[in-house]
């Protein structure tokens, strides 16, 4: 049955579900819960008290049950303010905070009203202080079994930290990397993690990578899970980042920022001895990385009431432009800008215990890299590299300047969501979005042949034959005017949730039922092309996109000169020597459609709580002519225990186990239909580099020219990738987590967790050396294969009290395995006739372990007169990089030394910030911030050459490779 009618049945079941009185959980929490108690004077419990709750867009009311119990479900995330009524008796309503997807406890002591109370000033206010005993939502949460954390935007502000939302998970233990918002979470791949956005999931779904440019003030609080998920999000080995952004009240509020960052305010960038292409680092501001240009970005909000207690809007746009300066790989300074913009517009409509919400982000990105065929440096050198390899990127050298290429990426998504209370027990979400992205790519500086790449030795080692003639043996070789090929991908997903809790009382014990349906559909359509001259194949006649010539110099200089270029790329002057005419392709597409269903109750019954948990998921995928690439289902079960040790919240011990598998990515049904890059063209030959009189002052930028010979050699070649493999099942996680938690005040708590995960099924792509010296490719899991994770993660957590709020942590960790890839790409060959190459030393620590974590991030904050300053602090200290010798051979790549073997001196790093808040008027403020990051400027070597055949072993290959120099920012904000 397609996946479409199982959907659409599915959802029919689910109305029935959702209507009938039985459970229902969203993915991606946005809101919280309050659960409360109602007792008189004496502690007993009180029945059927007026409970009322007012906050942002929320106004609710409830009574009080037989046991004295209350419960508020679904309240956006925000201060409340909570109070009691009966018969004359009153609590005062009291600042109740909630955050994500957490349970925030109140207990209401009625006393007698004020109005009747005795008027001794010192008993009133005895009666105050009695009211309310619990107004401070707590750090542990009894009914939380996932290792999780929220971080308030507030906190955010005051740290000196990245203007990311996914930078709040670096904050957290078990979070390695991610400086590019990619983060290693919990020995998961960096292409591993969840994106929520509102509910919305914006992952990259080809790359696995953050998928949405959202601006920094958009985001209200932010929720990261880094172990033991919940089946509503189950689906990910990584961080689950969960953003709310923020929403329009009855009160009109903006704000307008300005951000701005100069390479030249940065420390000089030390000469490392070694260090490739380092005369380039010497070349003025270069060596602070910079052109000494103001990079300036500009943020503005909006928000208030469209209709007062129903309707309000929020609005944000960010534009921002960052240029660095580094040299090429040929030495050649070049500047790596970058252009980012976003916007995002939300409308929340109210009525009653129903809601109504719209909302449309956007975002806009166009920068410069210089990364020949988009792999590590290392890589690139990998002139050996056998099969699909060679054939996708042609011959994977380095290039220079030239190489250069401008990406674009612009998205947007649209959502529309309903939220319904009903009673005190049940809550419906439903759910929709609509994302577009499309993905440009292109070559940036060009010369001709209308920007073909040129494939070109740049030197030469000569010896001679017994004749005495010279022989030409290539040492260096260098790819010009840019990547081989260029185009566009659109990447577009359609998601629906419908999702629910009920909340049973059933004596003593209390069940939340959650039972949700998620959906998902992508598609990815891409055409790319090889760079040059459009026209028209005179062999087969077939429309041609572009070319790739090889160069070559005959003249006696480049056989006894050192140096010799035979492309010029400042004029577009080259030898020619081939020319590969590529047939123009089709565009190509591919759909992958995720059905889930999941359900969970969560019992609590004395100090116990259990939560059990499955989920059921099928994924299939196919090409634009319906064929099938993948179709895989699974069952993922989680159950977890909690004990409540003291009977009062206040320590709390855990234990969960879960099953949770990893989506395929988009780009592997890709690579099942695409033709590779080095694929279906014709060969010509000119004839003047072979001797040819007529042809010595010919023209080779004229393609038609007849001194291009198509009859020396024919090539009618078209690589595809591997085939599909039905069979292939998506790589699971096995987790075993125990947890320890204290809250130590009513303001501070200690986080202990041990976790143990293992991956089941890991696949890749595989070369098979058939009997006729063929070379086989396929997708398969493989036995062979491993990853595993252990770790202990300690985390104390203090919210705003007394000026000040921390988030510490230390882990020890351990990530092993050979297969940390999710490309499909990592060569697992099986060449044992003839080599061991690629099945030795492979077994180790995975290249972003990081064995020893400690961080610690801290506010204080002084409020003094109608003015305030903050002081925020960031300390960091880890582990430094493992890494091997390897050697580039003709089956692949082989591991001199056992994986990870080697380790980089370790990396730590102090940043701080200052922020002084001065009110201008009643209602307007300016704010000023100055942050500096790597204060003791630090410049740690976080990566090197691994090829212990290259010049640059054991040594950075360029300025990235190096920890960011001492550098500033300053920040003015305007608000009201």
């Amino acid at each position: 049955m397609p996946l479409i009618l199982r959907l659409g049945a599915s959802f029919a079941l689910a109305a029935l579900i959702l209507f009938s009185p039985s459970p229902l959980a969203a993915e991606g929490e946005q809101t919280g819960v309050i659960v409360g108690l109602v007792v008189d004077g004496e502690g007993s419990p009180l029945p059927g008290v007026d409970v009322t709750l007012d906050g942002p867009q929320t106004r609710r009311q409830a009574v009080s049950d037989d046991g004295g119990r209350f419960r508020f479900l679904q309240l956006p995330i925000g201060a409340y303010q909570v109070g009691g009524d009966l018969l004359g008796l009153a609590a005062r309503a009291r600042d109740v905070r909630v955050y994500i997807g957490k349970t925030t406890e109140v207990k209401l002591q009625l006393m007698e009203s004020e109005g009747d109370a005795a008027p001794d000033p010192i008993l009133d206010e005895i009666t105050r202080d009695q009211i309310q005993v619990l107004a401070v939502a707590p750090l542990i949460d009894r009914f939380e079994s996932g290792v999780r954390t929220s971080v308030s935007r507030e906190f955010l502000e005051q740290l000196p930290v990245e203007r990311f939302y996914q930078s709040v998970a670096l904050l957290l233990p078990g979070v390695a990397g991610g400086d590019d918002g990619n983060p290693n979470t919990s020995g998961g791949l960096h292409s591993s993690n969840l994106f929520l956005v509102d509910g919305v999931d914006t992952t990259d779904p080809t790359t696995g990578l953050f998928g949405l440019n959202l601006s920094y003030d958009a985001v209200k609080d932010v929720d990261v899970t880094t172990a033991a998920p919940g089946v509503d999000t189950g689906r990910v080995s990584g961080a689950t980042i969960n953003v709310v952004t923020e929403s329009g009240d009855n009160r009109f509020k903006g704000s307008a920022r300005w951000f701005a960052t100069n390479r030249s305010w940065n420390a000089d960038i030390d000469a490392v001895p070694g260090l490739a292409r380092e005369v380039a680092a010497a070349n003025g501001d270069l060596g602070r990385g910079g052109t000494g240009e103001l990079d300036n970005t500009f943020a503005a909000t909006l928000a208030g009431p469209v209709v007062a207690d129903n309707l309000w809007f929020f609005g944000v746009f960010e534009d921002g432009a960052e240029s660095f300066t580094r040299p090429s790989f040929e030495g050649t300074v070049w500047n790596e800008d970058a252009g980012i913009s976003s916007s995002a517009f939300k409308l929340n409509w109210q009525v009653g215990s129903q809601s109504l919400v719209g909302q449309f982000n956007s975002d806009d990105a166009d920068f410069t890299v210089f990364s020949p065929f988009n792999r590590a440096p290392g890589e690139n050198r990998a002139a050996r590299t056998p099969g699909r390899l060679n054939r996708e990127f042609l011959l994977p050298f380095p290039g220079d300047i030239f190489g250069l290429e401008r990406r674009g990426q612009r998205g947007e998504f649209t959502k529309l969501e309903w939220n319904a209370v009903i009673g005190q027990h049940l809550s419906l979400t439903a759910r929709g979005a609509v994302q577009d992205r499309s993905l440009t790519r292109s070559a940036f500086n060009r010369r001709d042949a209308a920007g073909a790449p040129h494939f070109a030795p740049t030197t030469f080692e000569v010896e001679f034959d017994e004749f005495g003639d010279p022989i030409l043996f290539e040492d260096d070789f260098a790819l010009f005017n840019g990547i081989t090929d260029e185009g566009d991908e659109n990447r577009e997903r359609q998601q629906a949730n419908l999702s629910g809790n009920y909340f049973l009382i059933a004596g003593e014990t209390d069940h939340e039922l959650n039972v949700g349906i998620d959906y998902q559909r992508t598609e990815s359509d891409q055409l790319l092309t090889v760079a040059g001259l459009p026209g028209v194949d005179r062999v087969t006649g077939r429309p041609v996109d572009g070319q790739v010539f090889f160069d070559g110099d005959s003249r006696d200089a480049c056989f006894f000169e050192e140096d010799c270029r035979p492309f010029d790329p400042q004029t577009g002057e080259f030898q020619p020597l081939f020319y590969l005419n590529f047939w123009q392709r089709p565009r190509q597409s591919t759909t992958q459609e995720t059905l889930a269903i999941h359900a969970s109750d969560s019992i609590s019954f004395g100090r116990w709580l259990i939560n059990a948990g499955l989920r059921f998921e099928m994924v299939e995928g196919e090409d634009q002519s319906g064929r099938a690439l993948v179709d895989d289902s699974s069952l993922s079960p989680r159950l977890a225990v909690k004990y409540d040790a003291k009977g009062d919240g206040s320590v709390l011990l855990s234990a969960v186990y879960s099953r949770f598998v990893e989506p395929f990515p988009q780009r592997l049904l890709d690579d099942f239909v695409r033709l590779e890059t080095f694929s279906g063209f014709t060969e010509y030959a000119w004839l003047g580099a072979f001797g040819v009189p007529e042809c010595q002052f010919e023209d080779p930028n004229d393609l038609n020219n007849p001194c291009w010979d198509e009859n020396l050699q024919q090539d009618f070649v078209t690589f595809q990738g591997a085939p599909p493999n039905l069979n292939l099942k998506r790589s699971s996680v096995e987790e075993i987590v125990l947890g320890f938690e204290r809250q130590l005040t009513p303001n501070t708590a200690l986080r202990l967790n041990l976790i143990d995960r293992q991956w089941r099924d890991l696949w890749d792509d595989t070369f098979e050396l058939t009997p006729d010296f063929t070379i086989d490719a396929a997708v398969v899991n493989l036995p062979q294969a491993e990853r595993s994770y252990r770790g202990f993660q300690l985390l104390v957590q203090r919210r705003f009290a007394d000026g000040w709020q921390l988030l510490g942590s230390y882990t020890w960790s351990e990530t092993e395995g050979n297969l940390f890839r999710s490309t499909g790409r990592d060569t697992f060959a099986d060449f044992s006739q003839i080599t061991d190459t690629n099945l030795v030393n492979r077994l180790g620590l995975a290249p972003y372990d990081r064995t020893h974590q400690f961080k610690i991030f801290a506010t204080y904050r002084w409020d003094f007169a109608r003015s305030s300053l903050a002081l925020g602090g960031a300390m960091r200290y880890e582990s430094g990089t493992p890494y091997q010798g390897e050697r580039f051979e003709n089956f692949g790549l082989r591991f001199l030394n056992p994986r990870g073997s080697l380790q980089l001196d370790d990396f730590s790093q102090i940043d701080l910030s200052l922020a002084y808040d001065l009110p201008i008027t009643r209602t307007l403020e300016l704010g000023v911030k100055l942050e500096v990051f790597n204060l003791a400027d630090e410049q740690t070597v976080l990566a090197v050459e691994n090829d212990v055949e290259s010049d640059q072993f054991e040594r950075p290959r360029d300025l990235s490779d190096l920890q960011a120099a001492r550098n500033f920012r300053l920040t003015l904000a305007l608000q009201f």
